[in-house]
């Protein structure tokens, strides 16, 4: 019988915020970031469970939602904040598309522009959800489409 993946909980309740119930997509999604998943059948068990969790039992601290548009609360980035997200989507282009990678990034490129840490996530966060908080970042980011990220980043820096 084949063992099923180690897949932390809350990056399988993050995938069911991104794809719902369509496991061809929580696949690539969870592709993303190394894990693979042969038993599909497994997959959309466990993604079943993490939108109960979801519904029934989870803090609103982890509920997100990606917007499909740019959210309206990007007018509360600083000067410096958009000078990150700048940045971040410039390096994003064509590093390595790894979870700690992209972590370091945000600490390292925040840090040169005098951001705190919490300042330099609040930016990535009010520009992919509308919200000051969200899910780890590293992960997160990885979990979407670089070419979104990239995009969506330059529209806030604007």
């Amino acid at each position: 019988k084949e063992v099923p993946p180690q897949i932390p909980f809350l990056h399988l309740v993050l995938a069911a915020q991104m794809v719902g119930s369509d496991v061809r997509r929580a696949v690539e999604v969870l592709g993303r970031s190394g894990y693979v998943v042969g038993d599909t059948g497994w997959l959309s068990r466990r993604l079943h469970h993490a939108r109960n969790w979801l519904t029934g039992y989870a803090p609103d601290v982890f509920k997100f939602k990606v917007r499909e548009e740019l959210p309206a609360e990007v007018v509360e980035l600083s000067g410096e904040q958009k000078k990150l997200l700048a940045i971040l989507a410039e390096r994003f282009r064509d590093c390595e598309w790894r979870a700690e990678g992209i972590h370091n990034l945000i600490h390292e490129h925040g840090k040169r522009l005098g951001l705190s840490p919490a300042r330099s996530f609040q930016a990535i966060y009010l520009a992919l959800l509308g919200k000051k908080s969200g899910p780890r970042a590293g992960w997160f980011i990885t979990s979407l489409d670089r070419a979104f990220v990239v995009q969506r980043f330059l529209e806030a820096s604007v």
